[in-house]
């Protein structure tokens, strides 16, 4: 395949491309002046219990390098543990019953078919509308539920970039040619080296099996494909605020998560290769950012919740997680067809549910990690919340703190001097605009829809 020619043609195009110079990402070097920057990196079910284990086989060195410069502890989450809803409630600062996303998905009022979420889901300012509301630059990359985009200062690629038949999905516009210019195709061949199974291997599993690692391929094509946008804004021109969100982590959590805590020697093949290797995919995403930026730049790498074993699979319905379990109803699990041939590209077949290994159903901690200049080295935190997340951010940039948030910032692992000469500033709210978003979202959605709808399917959020 001809993916480097790809690649490299795409930059060729970025370089050539004109827009408005207020847009223009043309400055490839680094301003060093004394504005602080701060770069969020999420990795949706990341869970200490595999990164421990990971940085002690040498797999995230960079991680590492993170971690003895900064500081870092478990992040704890909140119910449900979905992803729109907890990361909008990092981007927020705000609780789902004052965000209003609760669920993966909402009821369209015309039609009252179920549709995917849109931006205009949320009934308050994310970080992106506050930052740029304050005259400081941002550059979004894939955060979730942000298509279709919001007009903010520098750059914004909504989490559904990729799907060309969409309108608004990235800011500025002509920044969807460069994005399309970076959409590749990959097959299990390419990956061989990350999951352990060639074709030989492959065609012995089970369907089971297959269709798990055409889940995780699906999703890492996403990956892959949004850090390369990610790296290649970051480094033409940092903003003060730069954010990327990456998910086939909690794709391979749900699929393979008892292979990192129970083996069973008797799969074809050890399936704890792949989870290992995953890791080090993530850490060269981690290495492949923070080449692109300052070395001055604070850094948070966090997560929406942790990942736990699946005791009850049939019982696992991620739609009503803040439902116990033993009042679940059972899962109706479809008889699995056999699974696409290896050469398959993940885009073109309907993936297929299949009873997950992993789970985050009671409410498991995610990860955190910050770096930068004023963080003590080396230090260890606990109850870190995913409402303090957006407060820290407007402290370092030198932002109010809103009144009407669901925590303030978190100060303890900055250095004492750096938080006496900072006193943390106040604002009532930043709503006091009335942002709100009216417009009706029913003409936007198109048959792309069909695909997204698929895919929370495939993972078990809704039958």
């Amino acid at each position: 395949m001809q993916k480097i020619v790809t690649v490299v043609m795409a930059l060729i195009i970025m370089f050539s491309i004109g827009c408005d110079d207020r847009y223009s990402t043309g400055n490839t070097e680094f301003v060093d002046d004394a504005s602080p920057r701060v770069l969020i990196i999420g990795f949706d079910g990341g869970t200490w219990d595999l990164f421990y284990p990971a940085i002690q086989k040498g797999k995230m060195p960079r991680l590492q390098t993170l971690i003895e410069q900064g500081a870092h502890g478990p992040l704890e989450t909140i119910l449900p543990t979905l992803t729109p809803v907890v990361w909008t409630t990092i981007a927020t600062g705000r609780m789902p019953d004052d965000h209003g996303i609760t669920a993966v998905v909402e009821k369209d009022p015309e039609t009252g078919q179920m549709r995917p979420l849109s931006s205009y889901s949320s009934k308050v300012k994310p970080m992106w509308r506050i930052v740029s509301g304050e005259g400081l630059d941002v550059s979004i990359v894939r955060w979730p539920v942000t298509w279709p985009v919001e007009t903010v200062n520098g750059e914004m690629v909504s989490d559904y970039a990729f799907q060309r038949q969409r309108d608004r999905r990235t800011w500025p516009a002509e920044l969807a040619v460069q994005v399309d210019m970076l959409q590749e195709t990959f097959t299990l061949k390419d990956i061989e080296n990350l999951t352990g199974i060639d074709r030989f291997r492959y065609e012995q599993l089970e369907p089971e099996w297959q269709w798990k690692l055409m889940v995780l391929l699906r999703e890492y094509q996403l990956d892959v494909q949004f850090k390369n946008i990610a790296r290649h804004l970051f480094h033409q021109q940092q903003r003060s605020l730069s954010a990327v969100y990456f998910y086939s982590l909690d794709a391979l959590g749900h699929n393979f998560f008892r292979f990192l805590t129970s083996p069973d020697n008797s799969e074809l093949p050890d399936f704890s290769h792949l989870l290992m290797e995953w890791c080090r995919l993530y850490d060269d995403f981690l290495g492949k950012l923070l080449d692109s930026i300052s070395s001055e730049t604070y850094v948070i790498i966090c997560s929406d919740h942790g990942m736990e074993d699946a005791e009850e699979p049939q019982k696992f319905l991620i739609l009503a997680e803040d439902t116990p379990l033993d009042q679940r109803d059972p899962a109706k699990a479809p008889e699995i067809p056999p699974g696409p041939s290896f050469d398959t590209d993940p885009f073109s077949v309907n993936l297929v549910y299949t009873a997950p290994t992993g789970q985050h159903s009671d409410k498991p901690d995610g990860v955190f990690v910050i770096a930068g200049p004023e963080v003590v080295e080396g230090k260890k935190i606990s109850n870190v919340h995913v409402t303090e997340i957006l407060p820290t951010i407007l402290y370092l940039l030198g932002l109010p703190v809103a009144d009407d948030f669901a925590a303030g910032p978190r100060l303890d692992f900055f250095n004492v001097d750096y938080t006496s000469e900072r006193p943390i500033q106040r604002i009532s709210s930043y709503e006091s605009d009335h942002y709100m978003i009216s417009e009706s979202v029913s003409d936007t959605f198109n048959e792309e829809d069909d695909l997204l709808l698929n895919r929370l399917q495939a993972l078990g959020y809704i039958q």
